[in-house]
Formats: structure tokens, sequence, C-alpha cells
């Protein structure tokens, strides 16, 4: 498996990651976030970047994944037909504090840390809810579905990650809106 081959990849054509805190990849496993959602952002300045990255830094992941034993890699796990895929947080916004989340998906186990119950991951200084870029997430998704879907005519997946969209009012709405 090569440079290549990783070239070849459907997320480089039809991939947007939104992280909470705004900063956006190809993917989930993308190595480094590219830049975030200011107010020139557009899916079209998105996927032009992407084609313009070096897959050799940012697709390690997949490269290591692939050269070890051939199919754990974001790559192989979709089928050879292009699904074009949008995933994002629209917040952390969450009541729960699971075991295996952290403080970017859980405003929960936020305040936790700030309180000084839970050690942190993340300095402290760099944390928030990230609830003030939930309008400016929703309007990208779905600018990004509505071009996937012209561009390709296949299903979108959208992935919602994050907190918990049951109370996170932002997620809700982005959802009832594309219904």
């Amino acid at each position: 498996m090569g440079i290549d081959d990783i070239k070849t990849c459907p997320f480089l054509k039809a991939g947007l990651f939104i992280q909470p805190n705004g900063l956006t990849r190809a993917c989930s496993q993308w190595g480094r976030p590219m830049r975030g959602l200011n107010s020139n952002f557009s899916i079209d300045n998105h996927i032009t970047m992407v084609g313009n990255i070096d897959v050799g830094q940012s697709c390690v992941s997949c490269i290591i994944a692939e050269q070890n034993d051939g199919i754990n890699s974001m790559r192989k796990l979709i089928d050879d037909r292009l699904w074009p895929k949008v995933t994002v947080s629209m917040s952390n916004t969450c009541n729960a504090a699971c075991v295996i989340c952290s403080e970017t998906s859980s405003t929960r186990i936020l305040e936790e840390k700030r309180r000084g119950n839970i050690m942190l991951e993340y300095p402290l200084d760099e944390l928030r809810s990230y609830v003030d870029l939930a309008p400016r997430k929703k309007d990208l998704v779905i600018e990004a579905i509505r071009h996937y879907r012209a561009e390709y005519d296949r299903p979108v997946v959208l992935e919602v990650l994050g907190g918990d969209v049951s109370v996170d009012t932002h997620a809700m709405s982005l959802l009832n809106d594309l219904m």
C-alpha cells in the first residue's frame, strides 16, 4: 500500500468531519485539523483544501493500519462505492459522564474536571462548551449534504457525534431541518 492507494480514499473527495471546537478534517482519522469554521469556510473550499493536502502526513493512521493488517482503516471500512459522509459534533452538551468519553464531548465531564474531581486530558483554558459554533456547523452540514447529493446522486451518511443529541437542542434542530 502506498501513497497513491491512499489518494483513492473516498473521504478525500466526499468527507467532512467537524470537531466540537469547529476545526475540520476529511475524516475522523485525519492526522491534523485543517482549519476552523470562519465566515469564508464553504464546502467547496474544504474540498479544494483536502485535494491539496499531503496525504503522507494527514492519512498516517490509515497508511499504518493498511500496512499492518490491510483492513482496519477508514478507507477499507467502506465499500467500493462512494458514499459521501458528513460527521459533526454540534456541541459537547451532555449530562452524562461516561468513562469512555472526555471533556471535548461532555459538558458534564468538563464541569467535573473544573471542580478537580477528574484529571484533565486537555489544558483547562482551551476547554469550553462550543455551543456558539453550532449554528455555523448546522449551515455547513446542510451545505455539504446538498453538495454531495448533487455531485454524487447518492444518499449521504450523516454521523452526529459529541454530546447527547437528546439534550443538545442544536443537534435536534439540525436533524429536524434535514427531515
